[in-house]
């Protein structure tokens, strides 16, 4: 899978709040932030995606 497709497809899934994670992993140097619990899940995915294409980072997620 190119990555062309493989963000169309999380696009297509997870919409904007798939595009919205990957850009502010990919705008910041230090990519640990917090996520509500509640998004853990696309998050994880986004997270993924990210490192597959970009580099490896670390996120933390809010306890609800």
């Amino acid at each position: 899978m190119t990555y062309d497709e493989d963000y169309a497809y999380h696009v297509f899934v997870y919409g904007e709040l798939f595009i919205n994670i990957l850009t502010a992993l990919r705008q910041r140097k230090d990519a640990t932030f917090h996520i509500p619990t509640k998004y853990k899940e696309i998050t994880t995915k986004t997270v993924l995606f990210h490192n597959k294409w970009y580099a490896k980072d670390m996120i933390y997620y809010e306890e609800d």
